[in-house]
């Protein structure tokens, strides 16, 4: 309402222009089309300078880690090339988008990034919009729509290629349909809700432990009612049911189309349940991505583990394992756990939030931490919380949609990125909640005042407080670089990739997966020597990296010492004995060196390990002799 008066004041001061301004103003704050275009263009250009200013680093155009291999999927399944035996590994709705976008505008960064930026900009709509379906009074659209709009790691997030962005918009649509539906049953909304939820299953599938309770939430209006008719909600529950299957169908040909066999989940959900739940979580959480998890994906084929689903129930029951024998260690992680889905701080897993702020000054003003306190979930949890207890009828079904999500999330591991879907729905809470204080503080009601600010810095406190997470005490700065250099030479971008790997060493001279790289470098200028002092380096630095003792097994074939070659082989093989392309170039060593027969037993190993292996049917199907190169 001061907004009007303010507008009023400048009506009568300006008659000439202000009564146009004035009208025109009380038609945007009113009108809820008006509204909702405002914010979500609003939203859309924050993004899109956001992702002018991330532009002009390398990282933008290099996706890492996981955003990168989405990237590659994509790419594939829009050339075209199956089987593609990896769509499983991930929840492949989000690829398979990817891969129809580039289909129709090439493998643009941009397009993949100008996609998921509207994507944000909707979800901050549909924020708003669930504001006011809660409460509805027109200041709460305008409050969530610009929380959401200028919320600093959903800002983040939507520029970058991963599907939390799809996951938020989905969690956010189903709360909206089913506050709207528990108002006003329609099989239309009972269709959307289900329509949303199949999609969910292949978007982020913890993301159902959220909409479940929506859908409960939305029937229980039927349950309420004095002399309940089954007729209309069993209609509506066939219209749901109706608008899963239409959604997962397509998704279910997707994976069979790609993959050869039918199945709803990914194949990593059993490695995640295990780095979260074993008897040493803060070892196998802070597991790095390079050779390491590299290790341990290759685990489950030394124990006779051949297909997807065989690795799957593997990692299941080392980790059920490992939850039976240490109990003690189980509830204490799980304990560690909530409190890092509620930490106000945005925890690394892969990449370091933070890091981004270097990139970026809308990022700098947005996402920030002070010691142990997090901006903004650290304001934004009190809101949130004071908006539940305002309007709690309501408000339940987004809380036990919050809910929901964090029990899936805490069953398995939790991090900052991960909480990326209900973020929208703790920001429709703590519009609420400021509505709620600021009624308060008008009315003079200084008591609740005063219990609301306890509130905010209680939470605000109690979700700060503790020393920092096993995941925050990694040095994030000099694995971003060395995972860059990682991906420009993947990209053979060699220039870039030998800069951040020297920057990656400056930050941390200790980083041995970067001295290989730097090694691996100094084999494409040839400079043998160098590299040969590179890989010793990582190896002493780190002894149990095996890609380190294979390649200077690889620069000791070269100087044409065999034995010493074939004994940092089977140094290297010791560490990783999964790791098939060694048993190869040992076997090629070894009949060089005319040890034929212990050069096929290599390659009966590496049978062993991965039954049908190309490269070791073809050598004992014909057995390279001494005299002649091997054929890669």
């Amino acid at each position: 309402m001061n907004l009007f008066h303010t507008m009023e004041k400048c009506s009568a001061r300006f008659p000439r222009h202000g009564k146009k301004i004035s009208t025109l103003w009380k038609t945007v704050w009113s009108s809820p089309a008006a509204v909702y275009l405002a914010i979500g263009l609003i939203a859309w250009i924050v993004r899109a300078l956001y992702l002018l200013e991330t532009s002009r680093h390398p990282s933008f155009h290099l996706p890492l880690v996981d955003a990168g291999e989405y990237h590659a999927l994509a790419r594939a399944w829009a050339e075209g090339r199956l089987p593609l035996p990896k769509l499983s590994w991930q929840p492949w709705f989000y690829p398979v988008t990817l891969g129809r976008l580039y289909a129709l505008a090439g493998a643009s960064v941009w397009a993949a990034k100008l996609l998921q930026i509207t994507i944000g900009a909707l979800t901050c709509v549909l924020t708003a919009a669930l504001a006011f379906a809660g409460w509805p009074r027109p200041a709460s659209r305008w409050i969530a729509g610009l929380a959401a709009a200028f919320c600093g790691p959903l800002i983040h997030f939507d520029g970058e290629l991963l599907a939390e962005p799809w996951a938020a918009l989905g969690l956010t649509a189903a709360a909206l349909a089913a506050i709207r539906y528990r108002q006003r049953p329609r099989d239309l909304l009972a269709l959307a809700l289900g329509v949303i939820g199949g999609l969910l299953l292949f978007i982020r599938p913890p993301a159902l432990a959220g909409w479940l309770p929506l859908g409960v939430f939305a029937g229980w209006t039927w349950i309420r009612r004095p002399r309940p008719s089954l007729r209309i909600p069993a209609l509506h529950l066939a219209w749901a049911a109706v608008g899963f299957a239409l959604a997962a169908i397509p998704f279910v040909h997707a994976i069979r189309q790609a993959t050869g066999t039918v199945r709803l989940l990914p194949s990593s959900g059993g490695i995640n349940f295990y780095i979260g739940n074993s008897a040493r979580p803060c070892e196998t959480l802070n597991i790095r991505p390079g050779h390491a998890w590299e290790n341990l994906t290759l685990w489950p084929e030394q124990h006779g583990a051949r297909t997807e689903d065989q690795k799957d129930a593997f990692y299941r029951r080392q980790a059920l394992r490992d939850i039976r024998s240490h109990p003690g260690v189980f509830v204490r992680n799980l304990a560690s756990k909530t409190r890092q889905f509620f930490c106000s701080r945005e925890l690394p897993r892969n990449l370091d939030l933070y890091l981004y702020r270097d990139q970026s000054r809308i990022l700098r003003a947005l996402v920030w931490k002070i010691r142990g306190f997090g901006f903004p979930f650290g304001v934004l949890i009190g809101l949130a919380a004071i908006g539940l207890w305002t309007r709690k009828p309501t408000a339940a079904g987004p809380a036990l949609a919050i809910a929901g999500y964090a029990a899936a999330l805490i069953a398995i591991h939790v991090c900052g990125r991960y909480r990326i879907p209900v973020l929208p729905l703790f920001i429709g809470l703590a519009a609420w909640g400021i509505l709620a204080a600021a009624d308060a503080l008008k009315a003079r009601r200084f008591r609740v005042v005063c219990l609301h600010a306890a509130v905010l810095i209680g939470l605000g406190a109690a979700t700060s407080f503790g020393s920092p997470f096993c995941s925050e005490i990694l040095n994030y700065r000099a694995e971003f670089l060395r995972l860059l250099a990682t991906t420009a030479y993947d990209q053979r971008l060699f220039a870039l990739a030998e800069s951040c790997t020297r920057q990656a060493l400056a930050e941390n001279p200790r980083e041995a997966q970067a001295w290989n790289q730097l090694g691996l470098l100094a084999i494409r200028r040839a400079a043998p020597a160098e590299a040969e002092d590179h890989f010793r380096l990582a190896a002493d630095i780190d002894p149990s990296f095996a890609h380190a003792w294979f390649n200077l097994g690889k620069a000791a074939a070269r100087r044409g010492e065999a034995e010493t070659a074939v004994e940092r082989f089977r140094e290297g093989l010791r560490l990783s004995p999964a790791y098939l392309p060694a048993w190869i170039e040992l076997g090629d060593l070894l009949l060089q060196a005319g040890r034929t027969a212990e050069g096929l037993d290599c390659y009966r190993e590496a049978l062993r390990l991965r039954p049908g292996f190309p490269p070791a049917v073809r050598r004992l199907a014909a057995p390279p002799s001494p005299s002649r190169p091997v054929s890669r």
